[in-house]
């Protein structure tokens, strides 16, 4: 995904939980979503860096490594019960 940014990434979220590795631009959110240890973060308007991280992911095991990091990501930060008590935590913080 290498557009210049989306106010929620759900694409690359859905990806991760499938385990899937991830060529993402730099740009914000998917910066602070993706991180280098699942996929690979690119400037947009590069093509030769696409073009590099869609021939480095052809690497087997790096791909590997990072859709096991991806889905583990995802189960940490984006399940449901850490949703859920991610939204708990915001109610009883501004005493909703």
């Amino acid at each position: 995904m290498v557009s210049k940014g989306e106010a929620f990434p759900i694409a690359p979220l859905e990806a991760m939980s499938c385990g899937l590795s991830l060529i993402v631009s730099k740009e914000e959110p998917f910066a602070e979503i993706v991180s280098q240890d699942c996929g690979i973060l690119i400037d947009p308007k590069n093509h030769r860096q696409i073009i590099d991280s869609i021939l480095s992911l052809r690497d087997n095991k790096k791909r590997k490594k990072f859709g096991i990091s991806a889905r583990s990501k995802v189960q940490r930060y984006f399940s449901d019960t850490a949703m859920r008590d991610l939204y708990i935590k915001l109610i009883f913080k501004k005493g909703i």
